[in-house]
């Protein structure tokens, strides 16, 4: 139903205001880059190793057991970086410039905020994770219901104030058929299985 593409934050204290500042500064203090995840294998963390994969840099992974200890360590600066999934508490703590948003992890740029650049477009091309939504039922469901519950969300996601109330959070509607949908997963699943390749992530 949606795309919940992140964005990778900063501290308030760090010496890099730009995604290309942040590479130089990570390449020139290898192992000194840290940043914060709600936990080892969560998509923040995954987002990361692939991000420092591809530009190879080498950054220190810090779990929290929560998003809210992250995000309070980062504004106190304990910690240089956090990959968020959210971008509505993103633009919450950036509107009251207590942090820097360097960069979008998506394939696109979203309305809010606007002026930030993908990393794809920060010299990256290709690159590009980002969350989802969707609606999923027991086996076995009979497909009259599956298209007549797909119907009913797509014609609410079509209303024009739930899809701008939707993008005001940072959440970009993409709806289809459940076909396109098994389709999507099928292709999920291998482009997640591909990108962990070689991260030796070990989950706790």
């Amino acid at each position: 139903m949606v795309n919940t593409p992140g964005a990778l934050i900063a501290a308030p204290d760090t010496p890099f205001n730009s995604f290309a500042e942040l590479v130089k500064h990570a390449k020139a203090h290898p192992g000194k880059v840290t940043y914060a995840t709600v936990g080892p294998g969560s998509i923040p963390h995954l987002t990361a190793e692939i991000l420092a994969k591809a530009v190879k840099v080498d950054m220190v992974h810090v779990p929290y057991k929560g998003a809210a200890p992250a995000m309070q360590d980062l504004l106190a600066s304990h910690v240089d970086l956090s990959f968020e999934t959210s971008l509505a508490t993103t633009m919450t703590y950036h509107a009251g410039k207590r942090i820097k948003v360097l960069a979008i992890t998506g394939p696109n740029r979203v309305p809010v905020p606007p002026d930030v650049p993908t990393v794809a477009e920060a010299g990256y091309p290709g690159f590009g994770v980002q969350g989802w939504f969707g609606f999923f039922g027991p086996r076995g469901l009979p497909a009259a219901q599956v298209d007549k519950l797909n119907k009913a969300a797509v014609q609410a996601f079509a209303d024009r104030a739930v899809r701008q109330r939707m993008e005001q959070l940072g959440m970009q509607p993409d709806t289809g058929s459940p076909q396109q949908f098994r389709q999507f997963l099928v292709q999920q699943d291998k482009a997640w299985a591909d990108a962990v390749k070689g991260l030796n992530i070990t989950l706790e």
